[in-house]
Order: C-alpha cells, then sequence, then structure tokens
C-alpha cells in the first residue's frame, strides 16, 4: 500500500504453494522459473509500462536473486531487504543444524500470509511448546504439535546436513552477484542471521562494477522491518524512483545507520 500510494503499480508474488496459491512449495527448486512467469505476464498487462523493479524482505530476497539469474531486459532495479542467496548456510552451519532459524523461517512460511494476528498466535504457540520442540527424538516431525501439520519441505532441509548432498545442488544463487548489472540495494542490520549473506551479496556486487547501495542498521532480522521501518521504506522508495523514475538519488543520513553507495 505504501509503495502504491507513491504511484507505483505493485504486484505481489506469491512463492508456489504459498500464500494461497497454487502448487506445492519446494524451497529454492522453482523461484526462478516462477520469477520469469510473472514477468510474461506483466507484459501483457496494459498499465505495464516497462519499467519494472523488484522489493521484497528475507526468503522474497531470494526470489529476486533467483530472477536475477537471467535477468528480464526490462528489469530495471532491486531493493533485498534482510535477504538471502544461500538456503543452506541458514539451516546449517559446519554440518550442524541451526535450529532456531529452521523453526523460524517454518513458522513464517507456514503462518505469514494468513495475517497478523494468525502469525503471532503460531509464534506464541511455538515459545510455549519449544522445549518439547527441541527435546524430542526424533526431531523430525518434532514441530507438529507447534505448527499443526507437517511441513516436508522443513523435513528435507533438517534431514540434508552436508553442504555437498545432491539436495543442495543449485540453491546457492551466490554466482548471480558476480555478473549481474541491474542496479540493487541491499538492506540488513548488524544483529541479522542473514547479516554475513549480505556483506558477500555487496562484495560480489561491487567487484563485478554493479551499481549498488548498502544499508545497515541496529536490527535484527524481523526488527529491521517493525522498528527500522522508516529507514528501511525510505531507502527502499529512494533506490526504485532514482531508478524507475530517474529522481535524483539523496545520499542516506540516517542517525544510527551506516549507508554506502557506489
Amino acid at each position: 500500500m505504501l509503495f502504491a500510494e507513491q504511484g507505483f503499480h505493485v504486484t505481489l508474488q506469491s512463492c508456489r504453494g504459498t500464500g494461497g496459491s497454487g502448487g506445492m512449495f519446494d524451497l529454492w527448486r522453482n523461484e526462478a522459473a516462477d520469477g520469469r512467469a510473472t514477468v510474461s505476464w506483466l507484459r501483457e498487462q496494459p498499465w505495464f509500462n516497462g519499467t519494472p523493479g523488484t522489493v521484497g524482505p528475507s526468503c522474497l530476497g531470494y526470489v529476486q536473486w533467483a530472477l536475477a539469474l537471467d535477468p528480464p531486459p526490462e528489469l530495471k532495479a532491486m531493493v533485498v531487504q534482510v535477504g538471502l542467496h544461500d538456503p543452506y548456510a541458514l539451516f546449517h552451519a559446519g554440518g550442524a543444524l541451526r535450529l532456531e532459524n529452521a523453526l523460524a523461517v517454518g513458522v513464517g512460511m507456514n503462518y505469514q500470509h494468513q495475517g497478523m494476528a494468525a502469525f503471532l498466535k503460531a509464534t506464541l504457540r511455538l515459545q510455549r511448546r519449544l522445549r518439547d520442540v527441541t527435546t524430542t527424538k526424533p526431531l523430525r516431525g518434532a514441530y507438529v504439535s507447534a505448527f499443526g501439520s507437517e511441513l516436508p519441505w522443513l523435513d528435507d532441509v533438517m534431514t540434508h546436513p552436508d553442504a555437498k548432498d545432491p539436495y543442495w545442488h543449485g540453491a546457492s544463487l551466490a554466482e548471480t552477484a558476480e555478473r549481474l548489472r541491474v542496479p540493487t540495494a541491499l538492506i540488513t542490520g548488524w544483529h541479522d542471521a542473514l547479516v554475513d549473506q549480505t556483506f558477500e551479496q555487496y562484495d560480489r556486487l561491487r567487484q563485478a562494477g554493479c551499481e549498488t547501495a548498502l544499508l545497515v542498521g541496529s536490527w535484527t532480522h524481523t526488527s529491521a522491518l517493525q522498528q527500522g521501518w522508516p529507514e528501511v521504506f525510505a531507502e527502499s522508495l529512494a533506490w526504485l524512483r532514482a531508478h524507475l523514475y530517474a529522481d535524483p538519488l539523496r545520499p542516506a543520513s540516517h542517525r544510527g545507520v551506516c549507508a554506502h553507495r557506489r
């Protein structure tokens, strides 16, 4: 709504099998194809002006990197907010399961489209049952009491700890930034679980000579879109306006926020 109020046509895409869309969600296997399908649909709309940009947080950052694997010629700008490019690194560290991340992503993917009330209720239910969920053996499926149903993709994530397992083949989109030419703004927080991935994205974009910007605040993964939202929205809006509307891009100067553009 906030972007629409600024004069943008806004299209929301739910990944396959989420948000009420059809099909089955299968993390990192359909994002690229579905992104291209969305752009193809946009081309047929009478209001489409041929200059799209993308914006989104967390897993929706991954969706943007997937689209950028083979970016459509019309794509003019990207804004990746607390986003990831490597799912394995989100869920595992040196072969050890990052259980907190796995459960948090499970709650988000399963409930966020049902509205804030349902999402908060599920989060609180998980907190109440966290001890049982984390101590039950086997660990696989132990989350069902909190989530209300099995999540096949989450079971797969939790039971493939080896980064070299064929299951993870093609999951990382790190190399996308090495050849990208689409102006890309990156936003993260010093305490974001994905901050290292954002810094890696920024480094790769700079080495590739791609126009990029980095905004880092005193935020976590979730507080960036809560307490940090005024800065996050302002920077996202400025980046899209600059590259879709050719508005002047003013330097960020928010108190307590580190910003860098190139």
